[in-house]
């Protein structure tokens, strides 16, 4: 299985992000948005 992505640039920041990076990242940005979901219906249901 091939994936090609259309911008070079972005092919050369992925192979030079290590795996450890990205898994925090993600890790991070779903933590982020959880806290502020369970932040936003806390304040609409008061």
């Amino acid at each position: 299985m091939s994936i090609v992505l259309l911008n070079p640039a972005g092919v050369k920041i992925w192979q030079k992000s290590p795996l450890q990076g990205v898994l925090a990242i993600s890790f991070v940005v779903q933590i982020s948005a959880a806290v502020g979901l369970v932040g936003y219906f806390w304040f609409q249901n008061g």
